[in-house]
């Protein structure tokens, strides 16, 4: 029997883009759960989001927070060799981003200019709005480390290009996620995340024989270029991301119904 390891962003993917459910996705979920296979979020969420996530999940495994900002090992990892991991709380962190009070410095003065309001510049009221989350979700979204979320006000293709390019100068990226851009450290993505867990894996845990990466937009690139079945679920509308990858399965639905449809196929 294969074993396998799953790499899953959540928003538009195991969860749903407006009602964060992964109702959807239950049957596999619990599949995954009785096989005991390793279940990887790969997010641009913050730690104290997943957390949340892995507690309705019922699930404890490694997980990778803000676009690959770092690595969150459980403490069962703890003869993993993790050089330069910090100890927080039950967890060994593996940083691979740059601090958040870096981006911020780069990010302030350009503001203005290119007309930027970022995470930083909204109340909790107005994200909660914009988000369609409670207070308590929203302040526990802002517990950002390693990147920075961002809209623009106007003239968004071309202060996009103007910022892509000072970015691109002082070390820094931009991403573009379901909802927000965000600026991240140049080396940060999800992929080079995904190889640190999956190193972990095969040193830690035996192995694996097929891993599967599971999203929904253009922000999960780098995380499917990385795994051996690549999987891309569909929009609310339909429509999938303008991705081209050798391999790249269509999942057949939107959101938490196309994850449960694909793992299904692969899984039983």
């Amino acid at each position: 029997m294969q074993k396998f390891i799953i790499f899953t962003d959540l928003d538009g993917t195991l969860l749903d883009h407006e009602t964060y459910s992964f109702a959807g996705a239950e049957e596999a979920l619990s599949l995954v759960k009785s096989k005991n296979i390793p279940l990887i979020v790969v997010t641009s969420k913050t730690s104290a989001e997943v957390l949340d996530v892995q507690e309705r999940l019922g699930i404890s495994y490694p997980f990778i927070v803000e676009n690959g900002g770092a690595v969150f090992f459980p403490e069962r990892f703890a003869d993993f060799d993790c050089s330069g991991c910090e100890k927080q709380n039950n967890y060994f962190v593996k940083t691979v981003g740059v601090e958040r009070e870096k981006i911020l410095n780069f990010l302030e003065p350009l503001k203005f200019n290119l007309r930027i309001r970022s995470f930083v510049d909204f109340s909790d009221d107005e994200l909660s709005k914009l988000m369609d989350m409670n207070i308590e979700e929203i302040q526990k979204s802002k517990k950002r480390e390693f990147s920075e979320p961002f809209i623009f006000l106007e003239n968004e293709d071309e202060n996009f290009n103007l910022l892509q390019k000072k970015a691109q100068e002082d070390g820094f990226k931009i991403l573009k996620g379901g909802r927000f851009y965000h600026l991240v450290g140049c080396l940060q993505d999800k992929g080079e995340a995904v190889k640190i867990v999956k190193d972990a894996y095969r040193l830690k845990k035996g192995g694996f024989d097929k891993s599967i990466g599971i999203g929904d937009s253009m922000n999960d690139l780098e995380m499917l270029k990385q795994v051996d079945i690549p999987v891309i679920v569909a929009k609310k509308n339909g429509t999938y991301e303008n991705i081209q990858l050798p391999g790249l399965i269509k999942a057949g639905a939107a959101g938490p119904e196309g994850w449960n449809k694909v793992v299904l196929n692969y899984i039983l």
